[in-house]
């Protein structure tokens, strides 16, 4: 089974949550973020308070949702304080770099864990994330003179020591005068009196130099090298498993374009086609409605949410996949509403609102493509004169069926 690598997390304060939405969607109105950054931008604003309650915020409307255990419902309280993933555009202030001072009579374990407890005030505070918490905490331990290594929980404050491979809860702190002393590094050869570098022998004449750790026997490297190699991971997590709820609420990206204003089309307000004027429809070429003709009014809204004037079941369309409107000359326009999947026009996909004509191709997933077919008014001229009565493709004489859109011209 694969692995999940967690992601890093730290503390917000909700105003800076506020000033991350507005400065993603500043930047989108600005035409550097596309529809698809927008889209995986939106899953940082994911959070959690300290009892654990999810929280998303919608970050185009600034509309909060709290998960209730079954379902997300709008938010009408929220913390001051959020827990969320370490990719908002915000300041972070540095890590503190030294360890709080103590008297210098204070006992070793009095000194680490006065150090454990800043840092996890640090990170509380929003100060440093989970991915610094995690590295400094591994650089705090104690070693006694069996080669153990202890240190303290970084949430229950509870003693550990680290013995064959693993961290084991300790009844309390070790006693101080079975602890290791750190000495200088020996300069010079106790033997030969030359230049030695950190080494347990001297490269020169063989003889032992002096260790680095007092009171701490040879067969209890053993157990320190093992540690080392644990990579100096924490016996605690610096906060609880991230695992938000699925099935965040629908949100409806705006669609975006470097020429076009940010936000959510709306139809204009419409005037009704000239006398005479030409009837617009979808003519389904593939997917649920194969071969069916969809009229097209003053707004044609397509997901697979119900609500939408066109419902489609398929697994490729979104919520709310796109919306269809008439213009005040009588033509259409279509924009994706910020799609999983995306709004294909012609083989391309459309990054604002687009123009319509007569024989478009509309691709909304793999498998559900539609024609615009376009009937011409009493008078007009007919397939057999020359174009399809049903999506206006030019036709070459002898043809009996449309080419686009496969209606009959016999």
């Amino acid at each position: 089974m694969e692995q999940r690598i967690p992601p890093v997390l730290r503390w917000y304060h909700r105003s800076a949550v506020d000033a991350a939405a507005k400065a993603w969607m500043d930047r989108a109105q600005a035409g550097l973020l596309g529809q698809l950054d927008l889209a995986e931008a939106m899953l940082a604003f994911r959070f959690r308070d300290s009892g654990g309650t999810y929280h998303f915020c919608d970050a185009t409307q600034g509309r909060w949702y709290r998960f209730d255990g079954t379902a997300w419902r709008p938010a009408a309280e929220l913390p001051e304080r959020l827990e969320g993933v370490d990719a908002l555009p915000v300041d972070v202030p540095l890590p503190p770099e030294t360890d709080p001072p103590s008297p210098p009579t204070a006992a070793p374990s009095t000194v680490l864990a006065e150090a454990i407890h800043a840092l996890s005030t640090a990170y509380a505070a929003g100060q440093i994330n989970t991915l610094v918490a995690e590295a400094l905490l591994g650089q705090r331990f104690l070693l006694d003179h069996e080669g153990r290594a202890w240190t303290v929980g970084v949430q229950s404050g509870q003693w550990y020591a680290f013995a064959q491979g693993a961290w084991s809860p300790a009844e309390g702190p070790p006693e101080p005068d079975k602890l290791a002393r750190i000495r200088p590094p020996a300069e010079t050869c106790p033997g030969c009196g030359q230049t030695v570098e950190d080494a347990g022998t001297c490269p020169h004449c063989g003889a032992a130099v002096i260790p680095l750790l007092e009171g701490v026997s040879p067969e209890a490297y053993g157990p320190i090298v093992d540690f080392l190699a644990y990579a100096g991971l924490p016996p605690e997590d610096v906060t609880a498993p991230w695992d938000p709820p699925p099935g965040y609420p629908d949100v409806q990206l705006p669609t975006l374009s470097r020429h076009a204003p940010l936000g959510t089309p709306q139809p204009v307000p419409q005037a009704a086609p000239a006398s005479g004027g030409a009837c617009w429809r979808l003519q389904a070429v593939s997917g649920p409605l194969a071969g069916q003709p969809v009229e097209l009014g003053d707004r044609l809204r397509i997901g697979r949410a119900e609500g939408n004037e066109l419902t489609l079941s398929n697994p490729g369309i979104s919520r709310h996949h796109a919306v269809i409107w008439r213009e005040g000359d009588g033509s259409y326009t279509i924009a994706d509403q910020g799609s999983t999947n995306g709004t294909v026009v012609n083989g391309t996909r459309i990054a604002g609102p687009t123009r319509l004509h007569p024989g478009d191709q509309i691709g909304l997933c793999t498998d559900v493509h539609f024609v615009v077919a376009v009937e011409a008014p009493l008078g007009a001229s007919t397939g057999r004169q020359g174009s399809c009565p049903t999506c206006g493709t030019p036709i070459r004489p002898g043809v009996k069926f449309c080419p686009q859109c496969g209606t009959p011209l016999a």
